[in-house]
Parts: structure tokens; C-alpha cells; sequence
């Protein structure tokens, strides 16, 4: 982790009270005293038990490394819900 430039957190749930699932709010928590941290991207992935497949993990990661080279990203996306 301390060398990484991105971090592609995958929650399950949302951290009521919070922005994003609680993975990644207690990374971003862990993370927060560091000088160089990474970018922290959150994606809450699966609620209602819809299935999220191997090409959605891809999919993320990719959307992640995009947000990495604008030097930010959306503190978390709800991910494979219709809107």
C-alpha cells in the first residue's frame, strides 16, 4: 500500500452516515495521517444480492485508473443499480 498510487475498494454495503461503504472509510481513515497517500476509490458492488461478475471488477479497476489520471475520483460509486 505504500507504494501504490490507487487503492479499488469493493464494499457490499453502504456505511449509513457516511460517504461509501465502510471498508473504505476506514481505509481512508487508516490512510489519512500519511503524507503521500493513494487515491482511495470506492465502489459498492452487489446490494440486493445482484451478482457482480469478473468483467465488473474490470470494469472498476478501469474507471478507477481513469479517475487516478485526472488526479481524483468520486469518493465512492454505487455500482450495476439502475438509476
Amino acid at each position: 500500500v505504500s507504494k501504490a498510487k490507487i487503492l479499488v475498494v469493493v464494499d457490499r454495503a453502504v456505511s449509513y452516515g457516511g460517504p461509501g461503504g465502510p471498508v473504505a472509510s476506514e481505509l481512508r481513515s487508516a490512510l489519512y495521517s500519511e503524507p503521500e497517500r493513494p487515491l482511495v476509490v470506492n465502489y459498492i458492488a452487489g446490494l440486493a444480492s445482484r451478482d457482480v461478475a469478473p468483467f465488473d471488477f474490470i470494469a472498476m479497476v478501469d474507471k478507477a485508473e481513469e479517475a487516478a489520471g485526472k488526479g481524483m475520483g468520486p469518493e465512492y460509486e454505487i455500482y450495476g443499480v439502475r438509476e
